[in-house]
């Protein structure tokens, strides 16, 4: 069985989401519940805490992140209605836990997941421009100048050093 929540997001947030939804070819609501899995994962167990993780929390509170993070995804101009997104019950109950766990709402809980999957989207896709740039290897006639430019800065600072 499902159950039916609906959030309020910013319009900007939205926007991220149909952006993805439709360059991914799935519905807004597939792209909710993949960001409410992945923070749940992430946040919701402490059964598996990364060393990082482990790290971290020597310097400020599980509590303590997750409210600098609502803080700064509350900042935002009028937060857009988000309707009929339905996701499993176990997800469901596993947020409001969460949210009961933390004392904060479940939108909050869904705007910070939202928040943090659109930031990875988009970091990955930084990533793969970068890689995509830095994959053109040298063609042979450049690696054949490249070398000739070592050789002769070679011949330049010979017994210089």
């Amino acid at each position: 069985m499902q159950s039916q929540v609906t959030i309020r997001l910013s319009n900007e947030m939205v926007d991220e989401i149909l952006a993805i939804a439709k360059r991914l070819h799935l519905k807004r609501s597939d792209i909710v519940r993949i960001a409410l899995e992945k923070f749940i994962d992430e946040f919701g167990s402490e059964e598996e805490v990364t060393p990082y993780e482990k790290i971290k929390e020597l310097t400020y509170s599980y509590s303590d992140r997750i409210a600098e993070k609502i803080e700064t995804y509350g900042e935002h101009a009028t937060p857009k209605k988000l309707n009929n997104i339905s996701i499993d019950d176990s997800l469901f109950n596993e947020t409001k836990a969460v949210a009961d766990e933390l004392k904060i709402s479940q939108s909050q809980i869904f705007t910070v997941a939202l928040r943090d999957f659109l930031d990875q989207h988009e970091n990955q896709r930084l990533l793969e421009k970068i890689n995509e740039a830095y994959s053109d290897a040298p063609d042979p006639e450049e690696q054949e100048l490249l070398q000739r430019i070592r050789n002769s800065h070679r011949r330049l600072v010979e017994g210089e050093w």
